[in-house]
């Protein structure tokens, strides 16, 4: 009998041993299927976090194309702006080009009146003095002058009727 317990003890044992084993492997394989599963689950949580992250990513990047586009605008208007500007200044300069030939044409028609006034009053000037230039230049000419502080005579010899003004 005390064969018989043993073995029923050993037996008993065995499957005991079994059992944890078979407990073992199924917690081992249950181990490792929740640790496939964990890994799955925190896959999708990473895909889930991503597809979030790239849905919020996709959210902003809109809300900066938004932006940009509205900066586009302004920028695009600020350009046009700056063109009616350009614009209007090439006007305003050939205003001035033309004012300025204007100008230019006033002063040489300016200074060509005064050359014609200056050489009129050189010739007025001539004309008052060919008699003294004629009595520098020829003597023989000039007709018999008084002496210029004495009064001797008032009389005027023929000579002089030529050069009188």
């Amino acid at each position: 009998m005390v064969c018989l317990a043993q073995y029923v003890v050993k037996t008993q044992a065995q499957i005991r041993g079994v059992l944890r084993r078979r407990r073992f492997a199924r917690l081992k394989v249950a181990l490792q299927s929740s640790r496939v599963l964990f890994v799955k689950l925190q896959s999708s949580a990473r895909a889930k976090i991503a597809r979030q992250n790239v849905s919020e990513a996709s959210k902003t990047f809109a809300k900066v194309n938004i932006s940009i586009s509205n900066v586009s605008v302004t920028i695009s208007e600020q350009l046009r702006k700056l063109d009616l500007v350009r614009r209007r200044i090439q006007t305003q300069l050939a205003k001035l080009d033309d004012v300025s030939s204007t100008i230019i044409r006033i002063q040489a028609a300016a200074r060509t009146y005064s050359a014609r006034k200056r050489l009129l009053n050189f010739i007025r000037g001539l004309r008052r003095a060919t008699p003294t230039l004629i009595a520098v230049f020829n003597p023989a000419l000039v007709p018999v002058l008084p002496a210029s502080n004495t009064r001797t005579s008032t009389k005027r010899s023929p000579r002089s009727k030529l050069f009188s003004p």
